[in-house]
């Protein structure tokens, strides 16, 4: 087995890097961006499974048409400790729901997608 070097890249270029592949695929700017900021997110806390590491899945999954990455995400039904949508699979759908009940549950902060107040 060969020894292989660690590459260390700073936060920023894998955010753009996330983002940049998002894009590719023909998510909108703001769903990309807010999809890489919660992957480096989780790196910068880490976790690193549900971050950056997350990207081949991703493209596999945009690749083979199985995330939307257009979504038209309709809220069905809320509350302030939940949200539920229409069944889109889609990139930034969880930061989408959070933030349409954000004006019915004062309590829900899209940002941290954690319910409760600060």
């Amino acid at each position: 087995m060969t020894n292989m070097e660690a590459k260390v890249f700073p936060i920023e270029v894998l955010r753009e890097f996330c983002a940049r592949v998002f894009m590719h695929f023909q998510v909108p700017e703001s769903d990309a961006m807010q999809a890489a900021d919660v992957l480096a997110a989780a790196d910068l806390r880490g976790i690193d499974s549900h971050g950056v590491a997350r990207m081949s899945s991703y493209v596999d999954l945009l690749g083979e048409g199985l995330i939307n990455p257009k979504p038209q995400i309709k809220l069905v039904r809320s509350t302030p400790s939940t949200a539920t949508d229409e069944g889109v699979v889609a990139v930034a759908a969880v930061h989408a729901l959070l933030s349409s009940v954000r004006g019915r549950h004062a309590d829900v902060d899209p940002e941290s997608h954690w319910q409760g107040r600060r």
